[in-house]
């Protein structure tokens, strides 16, 4: 049988030993309950809730986004003194990219090749869109600025076939080209108004239509195979049309008119000057005959005073001088004019 002392030691051993499990106890614990309260933040970031919590500064030179396997997804970091911002698709390709350089700032994309093919660029004078083929070269170029704005049209070779923008002028211009870059159509707006311009392969001019220099009407010109129209067709004043025929030296060979007044004239011209002209009038049809010096020498046509047509046969100041035509009874009738017109004789039917 123990002695009091041994159960007094023993009672004093189980004390102690129970006061150590209850400081691990406690310790666990309070690791425990610390753990606890970490991944609850940790989750509570993650959800939408976090939202609700009022954010602080975090500044870093540095801050990338990754995915679950460590790769970025998305860099935000310092470049050349200024803000830049990357994004990388899920195959890893660096498909967009914002930066700010002194000029203003740049989004650039790339496609899952590594290959630019679309740029917006700010710069002092306004903003600028590119977008490239995949061999580098730029296909679609658009502007603006303070002088206008416009669109680029680029081929594969780097020639500029479609243009679409602002003259000088503030107005709208468009040009066409050909493969190689020459000019093969514009359309513009001239002193009278729109117009629109045609060119050859080797560059002259082909055809233009628009409105004349007054604005009041419109005009066509065709060119050959020199610089000068050689067909024009445009409207007169008083509002009846005019077509002009001519050769490649720029010279006038023909002309059609239909006037106001619903009649209409025919002139031919050598050299410039007019030499035949025959149309309708008020009594009929009439033809003249033009000498060098641009008088008439002969004028055929109805008479104005009676039945019948006449010949008129004139000196070169205009005189006439001769006369066939028709008397009052109806038969003809042959009158010769002196120079001076003073003195005639007459040639009839009558005994």
């Amino acid at each position: 049988m123990l002695s009091l002392e041994d159960r007094l030691d023993r009672i004093e051993f189980a004390l102690e030993a129970a006061e150590r499990r209850a400081r691990r106890w406690r310790w666990t614990a309070a690791s425990l309950a610390a753990a606890l309260v970490v991944g609850a933040l940790g989750a509570f970031a993650a959800s939408p809730f976090a939202d609700l919590v009022e954010a602080r500064t975090v500044r870093a030179n540095r801050l990338e986004i990754v995915r679950g396997d460590g790769k970025v997804v998305l860099l935000a970091a310092e470049s050349a003194g200024a803000g830049q911002l990357d994004l990388w698709s899920a195959s890893g390709a660096n498909t967009a990219r914002v930066s700010s350089p002194a000029s203003g700032g740049d989004l650039v994309l790339f496609n899952d090749k590594g290959r630019m093919v679309f740029g917006a660029y700010a710069n002092p004078h306004g903003g600028l869109i590119e977008a490239f083929r995949t061999d580098g070269t730029v296909g679609v170029r658009a502007g603006v600025s303070d002088a206008g704005s416009a669109v680029s049209v680029v081929g594969g070779n780097g020639k500029e076939v479609l243009f679409a923008g602002t003259d000088r002028s503030g107005a709208g211009a468009v040009r066409v080209a050909e493969p190689g870059g020459r000019t093969a159509a514009t359309m513009l707006v001239g002193p009278g108004g729109g117009m629109l311009e045609t060119s050859t392969r080797s560059g002259r001019p082909a055809t233009v239509i628009g409105a004349n220099s007054n604005g009041a009407s419109g005009v066509i010109q065709l060119s050959g195979s020199g610089d000068k129209p050689v067909c024009e067709i445009d409207v007169k004043d008083d509002g009846g049309a005019r077509m002009m025929l001519g050769s490649t030296q720029g010279t006038t060979n023909l002309v059609l008119e239909a006037n106001g007044q619903d009649t209409g004239l025919v002139s031919c011209f050598t050299a410039g000057r007019r030499v035949l002209a025959f149309g309708s009038g008020m009594y009929g049809g009439q033809v003249n005959l033009i000498g060098a010096d641009g008088q008439p020498v002969m004028v055929l046509g109805p008479v104005s005073d009676g039945h019948g047509g006449s010949i008129s046969v004139r000196g070169a100041d205009g005189q006439q001088v001769v006369r066939c035509g028709v008397d009052a009874r109806g038969d003809g009738e042959v009158t010769v004019y002196s120079a001076n017109g003073q003195t005639k004789r007459v040639i009839n039917t009558e005994p």
